[in-house]
């Protein structure tokens, strides 16, 4: 059984069931590698102050090495006119895309109850950042009055875990997966032709260019 939403990324631990899906034991073990990363990460895109200090600290103060990555993503830290902070995400590309695409055969198969097959299916793959989903949270609240995040916990489509620090949203075969709200996993699975294999191939090469310890904000 795996836990395809990481406990690291929630501030308590998830009910029994929550966001489980049944996994090979090798793919168990590579995804657990990312999770702890992709955990502090999301913590640290919090609109909870003291949820991203307590984050940081803990990661950047451990003793095992993985705090390395994390004193080094802390010495990118640019304050930007806005007020903002941008950082860069300590994770390569490849990683990135393998948890995007561990993700979308977790939501995959707990709706349809069969493996993803890479031989009739394409995944195409987005990274939303923060100042994606900060800029789309005014404009929400412009109009319509009211938080976007609170909004889509009410949706049929979206399952809520960590009492909405991790959503995901699903319809058909696209999924959307939102960490403490600003950290954003877009998937859509798509039959397999030429077309949706080269959309596929375009939007991997989009995250290879632009996420060499890409930014976040």
């Amino acid at each position: 059984m795996e836990h395809m939403i990481p406990n690291a990324a929630l501030s308590r631990k998830r009910g029994k069931g929550d966001g489980d899906f049944f996994a090979c034991r090798k793919c168990n073990g590579h995804k657990s590698n990312m999770d702890y990363v992709i955990g502090v990460i999301s913590k640290s895109q919090s609109a909870n102050s003291n949820l991203v200090v307590d984050s940081l600290t803990r990661a950047s103060t451990q003793t095992d090495g993985r705090e390395k990555r994390f004193l080094d993503m802390m010495r990118t830290a640019v304050r930007k006119p806005d007020g903002n902070i941008h950082l860069k995400i300590p994770i390569h590309a490849d990683d990135l895309i393998s948890y995007m695409r561990y993700l979308g055969m977790g939501q995959y198969f707990k709706i349809h109850k069969r493996p993803f097959n890479p031989e009739r299916y394409v995944m195409h793959l987005e990274f939303i950042n923060k100042q994606v989903t900060q800029t789309f949270q005014a404009s929400y609240q412009d109009t319509h009055h009211s938080n976007p995040f609170l909004d889509i916990q009410e949706n049929p489509h979206a399952e809520v875990i960590g009492d909405g620090e991790v959503i995901i949203w699903y319809k058909k075969d696209a999924y959307l997966f939102l960490f403490h709200h600003y950290v954003g996993f877009l998937i859509d699975i798509k039959k397999r032709c030429r077309r949706h294999v080269a959309r596929a191939e375009q939007k991997e090469a989009y995250i290879r260019k632009h996420f060499r310890y890409g930014k976040l904000n």
